[in-house]
């Protein structure tokens, strides 16, 4: 097969391989290919980077102790690592998890939730390739994702994805979940610098998906966040006036 005359499947071939979801024969076939041949290696490794910036978006999470023992029982672990770090204890007690293995660091925990967060981001972005958004007049049809937030509220659901293509100054906002509006009010999304005033950068339709354009730079802004303003936006232009329901870090993909 000549990935060369396929970029798109090729891209999603990447996008697996740096997820880890694809596996076996298709997996070491990628590789073979992949030997020699730069576009191959190089697709790989933009959705690498894309992934390590993602990874941020994670929050770190303390399993249960039941978790522990999970992966200990299913690495075959369970009674080495008892017999090794633990003295006898009696039948009703839970056995304690060891204190100095690779699956006691909280950064892997924080990694590995990244990586479930980056499934579901690249799952999106590959979906908003395939399926047209509402486009006004002006916007360029193609369009790159240079960067990506996932907004959460603050319960830490994850509720819109935002994707900033700043070759051709447009943002794409991709609900994760229908949140109703009341009728007398828009929601407006806002560029959080680290210095100085928010940024509006649009206020948003009732629902679905939209593409608009912007006149800033994603570089200006770490953080992006959607407040509750009356009908057209928030009439002080140096900010929200009403409350802010929604936010999340702002990254680039490579």
């Amino acid at each position: 097969m000549n990935l060369h005359q396929r970029p798109d499947l090729l891209d999603r071939l990447a996008a697996e391989y740096a997820l880890g979801t694809l596996r076996g024969r298709a997996r070491r076939r990628l590789d073979a290919l992949a030997i020699g041949n730069d576009a191959i290696q190089q697709a790989i490794s933009i959705w690498q980077r894309r992934l390590d910036a993602m990874a941020e978006l994670g929050r770190a999470v303390e399993p249960p102790g039941s978790v522990w023992l999970a992966i200990e029982s299913r690495l075959g672990l369970a009674s080495a690592t008892r017999g090794r770090f633990e003295e006898p204890t009696p039948r009703t007690t839970t056995p304690r998890r060891p204190t100095s293995n690779w699956w006691d660091n909280l950064g892997f925990w924080r990694g590995l939730s990244g990586v479930a967060l980056a499934v579901a981001i690249v799952s999106i972005v590959i979906s908003l390739r395939t399926v047209a958004p509402t486009v006004p007049a002006g916007v360029p049809a193609a369009q790159r994702v240079g960067y990506v937030s996932v907004l959460h509220d603050d319960q830490s659901n994850s509720t819109m994805l935002v994707t900033w293509d700043d070759a051709h100054s447009t943002v794409t906002l991709q609900r994760l979940n229908e949140t109703p509006v009341p009728s007398d009010r828009d929601l407006q999304l806002w560029g959080i610098p680290s210095s100085g005033a928010p940024a509006s950068l649009g206020v948003l339709p009732k629902k679905g998906t939209v593409t608009f354009k912007v006149t800033h730079r994603p570089q200006n802004y770490g953080v992006l966040a959607i407040s509750v303003e009356p009908t057209g936006g928030s009439p002080n232009p140096n900010g929200p006036t009403g409350p802010v329901i929604y936010s999340g870090k702002l990254v680039p993909t490579s």
